[in-house]
């Protein structure tokens, strides 16, 4: 992983590493030419939303951890940062599908090893995206 590399920069290699343009990435993502521009000239995906995140990494064929910080997350488990995932999945989500309350489980996980406090709005966005 290159240190020194940003969003932006990790998405412009992943695209061109694909052989595509722009217009090609937008179109698989499903979002416009301008705003993968945008994304392209960024140095963080603190202004990206989940959604856009998503179909990008999706797009790329990567993790949305590896888009973000150019790292895949080890296979290792926390087990403090797991139970307080539960528990604010839990709290969010007293029933629903097990499948659901996985893949948000899994995301709020992510969030916490990265020490990114998991917010009741960053939580429903990604749910809502499910």
């Amino acid at each position: 992983m290159n240190t020194e590399e940003t969003f932006g920069n990790r998405i412009k290699r992943l695209r061109e590493k694909m052989g595509i343009n722009k217009a090609e990435l937008s179109r698989l993502a499903g979002m416009t030419r301008t705003a993968m521009g945008q994304y392209e000239d960024r140095d963080t995906a603190a202004k990206c939303t989940i959604q856009h995140l998503r179909s990008i990494a999706d797009a790329l064929s990567v993790s949305m951890e590896y888009l973000v910080n150019g790292q895949e997350r080890s296979a290792t488990i926390d087990e403090a940062v797991l139970t307080r995932a539960l528990g604010f999945v839990d709290q969010l989500l007293p029933t629903g599908t097990p499948e659901r309350k996985a893949k948000l489980i899994k995301f709020v996980y992510g969030l916490e090893a990265q020490g990114v406090e998991p917010t009741l709005a960053i939580v429903r966005g990604f749910y809502q995206a499910l």
